[in-house]
């Protein structure tokens, strides 16, 4: 994952609100879920932005996303387990899994994903990808959805900026 590039344009979609002391962006130094609980658990966080790895487990019927353990090797966690690192208060406002397969949900239980698991525990928004998605596309959506969400657009008029510009992105 190019995640260097999709952090620098993220936070170029956030430039004009953090130097207006409006809003601050933050890249946690491990990908680790207690790292994740311990930086939650200590400030508010109105946007949480996963990039990583995600996977729809058919036999457990789960959505997973790929975290670090703590000797730097993978650790699934599905949407119950994020869940409860997010503490109920009500500063949470969006969960970005930048991830393939974070909205991904089976015949059988359609809110069986981690996207639909955060929702149905009282995150109030959530932006996931159902299938795979390249690194260049998803290099391109989520900064083009900040730039629309930071500059006032709602997360459904956000999705559609994004979608187009993810469109007109030559293949």
């Amino acid at each position: 994952l190019d995640t260097e590039r999709e952090w620098a344009r993220i936070r170029s979609a956030f430039a004009t609100l953090e130097a207006q002391d409006v809003a601050r962006v933050v890249r946690l130094p491990r990908n680790t879920l207690a790292e994740l609980g311990k930086y939650i658990a200590r400030h508010p966080v109105h946007v949480l932005h996963f990039i990583g790895h995600g996977h729809f487990d058919v036999e457990t019927q789960r959505g997973y996303l790929i975290f670090e353990d703590e000797t730097g090797g993978s650790a699934p966690v599905s949407g119950d387990e994020l869940l409860q690192q997010i503490p109920t208060r009500n500063d949470l406002l969006l969960v970005f899994l930048n991830s393939c397969e974070g909205a991904t949900g089976s015949g059988e239980e359609s809110f069986a994903g981690v996207a639909q698991t955060l929702v149905l525990g009282g995150v109030p928004a959530a932006v996931a990808m159902q299938f795979a998605i390249s690194d260049s596309a998803a290099a391109v959506f989520a900064p083009e959805f900040y730039q629309a969400f930071v500059g006032g657009a709602a997360v459904d008029q956000a999705m559609i900026q994004a979608r187009r510009a993810l469109a007109a992105t030559p293949k």
